[in-house]
């Protein structure tokens, strides 16, 4: 945790030892969450209520259906964790914010190598890298994940980057040098 109330020096607060490489992190009321890319192959939730004693207050680790944990994002009482080399997504109940609990996993054929998430009322858009796609999720019953619709397109050769812009979907193909807007609302719902 660093302060930057000084931005020509920050401060490093604390720090805490994960175990598991940590990749993405995000933040919510008073705990982070952290995707464990490797070893680890996990998600960890972190007490930081009190800034300077940072603790893991929960873990959720599997080798197989986490592997290459990689984003993260929430939806009410929601997180939901991409799992790049599992290719799988896992919806966790956080309505105790320091106390994951496992809802559902989901995995789709088209979904290969699921990188980056951004969430709009009950979808989730997921970038896959490997093929070259992005994949729409519905997130209505986080304990039934299902395809809503999955776009694939030369133009998004090796997606990385994914931002919502209202209806808009802004998306950044690192291979392809290419940058591409996709209206959310003329794609089948």
């Amino acid at each position: 945790i660093l302060d930057i109330s000084n931005p020509a020096k920050p401060a490093i607060v604390s720090s805490i030892h994960t175990g598991d490489g940590a990749f993405a992190v995000l933040p919510a009321a008073g705990v982070v969450y952290l995707a464990g890319f490797g070893p680890g192959s996990s998600v960890i939730a972190v007490d930081v209520r009190n800034k300077k004693t940072p603790r893991i207050s929960s873990k959720i680790y599997d080798s197989t259906l986490l592997a290459g944990t990689c984003a993260l994002a929430i939806k009410e009482k929601v997180l939901y964790v991409v799992a790049y080399s599992a290719g799988k997504i896992l919806s966790v109940d956080i309505s105790d914010p320091l106390h994951m609990k496992p809802i559902s996993y989901f995995a789709e054929p088209g979904m290969k190598g699921p990188g980056r998430i951004a969430l709009s009322g009950n979808t989730a858009y997921v970038i896959n890298s490997s093929n070259d796609s992005m994949l729409a999720i519905d997130i209505s019953d986080p304990a039934r994940l299902k395809t809503r619709y999955f776009i694939q397109d030369p133009l998004i050769k090796k997606t990385y980057g994914i931002a919502l812009d209202g209806n808009m979907i802004l998306l950044a193909g690192r291979d392809a040098r290419s940058f591409v807007i996709v209206d959310g609302k003329k794609l089948k719902q």
